[in-house]
């Protein structure tokens, strides 16, 4: 029993933590937002203990902000920490490729390929989500198969951090035409099983999205500009419907006719 106690616990957290990524993600929290944990406890119908750990855990994950004197905040960049983590990330994930030129399979490069026919195929439908999932299948096809764990996990780590500038600019068709000529270089390099190649390329693709998002937001005179105005506290209390594009949710229409997301434990 107390086995059981503690695997709903911890699924409830998982469960929590998930709901509220996507919702950050998505700009349905937007930077700056306030967590207040009696709030969401009442939403999520549940005690204050998952809601703290769930804080606590995407606090570990630069997403929120434990502030003394206001509590659980949305983190907020700076645009030079986003272009430091964009060049930062862009090392890591070229180097990661780098590595995996030599040990990804057929059967990676043809997933790969098919992830670019279809992420061509859905840009112009205004599908963000769904281009979201399948820019998260490509990079991952090429990058798991370098198995340097530590290396993997700071990639991680960062893409956490900048994945809400990748939703909001996805909307741009300019740009996804862009990504998509940058996603068949690499295609084109794995092919050739050239290390140098793929690792440039792949950095380059990475400092390239980062480029477009430091200059759209030094456009802008604050981060929280960017997302259509709404009032904070009706987001939290409306959060059982946010707007979901992580690729380990999977979306569904409920009876109410209200978009539910069901969280594979991300």
């Amino acid at each position: 029993m107390q086995l059981k106690n503690q695997i709903n616990g911890r699924s409830r957290r998982e469960h929590i933590v998930g709901i509220l990524r996507e919702s950050i993600y998505s700009g349905y929290l937007p930077p700056g937002s306030k967590l207040v944990e009696s709030q969401l406890a009442s939403q999520f119908k549940t005690s204050r203990t998952p809601i703290r750990e769930a804080i606590l855990q995407l606090e570990s994950e630069g997403i929120i902000k434990i502030l003394s004197n206001k509590g659980a905040v949305v983190n907020i960049l700076s645009i030079d920490e986003v272009e430091e983590i964009y060049i930062i990330f862009g090392a890591l994930s070229g180097t990661a490729a780098g590595l995996s030129v030599q040990l990804v399979s057929d059967n990676d490069i043809e997933k790969m390929e098919t992830c670019v026919i279809k992420m061509e195929a859905i840009r112009d439908n205004d599908d963000r989500r769904e281009y979201f999932i399948l820019n998260n299948e490509f990079h991952s096809a090429f990058l798991k198969p370098c198995g340097k764990r530590l290396l993997l996990k700071l990639i991680k780590n960062y893409t956490k951090q900048v994945g809400r500038y990748w939703y909001l600019l996805l909307s741009n068709t300019k740009n996804m035409e862009l990504f998509s000529e940058e996603h068949r270089d690499i295609l084109e390099a794995f092919k050739l099983r050239d290390p140098k190649m793929v690792e440039e390329r792949v950095e380059t693709h990475i400092r390239s999205f980062g480029n477009i998002v430091v200059q759209s937001l030094r456009s802008i005179s604050t981060l929280e500009s960017i997302y259509a105005p709404a009032s904070v506290e009706q987001r939290i209390i409306d959060i059982k419907i946010p707007i979901a594009i992580t690729p380990q949710s999977d979306q569904s229409l409920g009876k109410d006719g209200t978009k539910h997301f069901k969280n594979k434990g991300v």
